[in-house]
């Protein structure tokens, strides 16, 4: 799968069960197994970006 679509499709489940505020970015990472550098590759505006791209997709 490619690493964008797992950050996105990991995401969006984790803020459906837990929130968007409750949900950390650590816990996104730790979920989908990659550092932080490979998330703001993606996003470079971080967690807002990644909301965002989650509600789009």
């Amino acid at each position: 799968m490619d690493t964008k679509l797992l950050l996105i499709e990991t995401a969006t489940t984790l803020f459906q069960q837990k929130g968007y505020k409750t949900e950390g970015l650590n816990e996104i990472l730790k979920a989908c197994n990659v550092t932080k550098e490979t998330l703001y590759h993606h996003f470079p505006n971080g967690k807002d970006e990644h909301l965002i791209t989650c509600l789009h997709a």
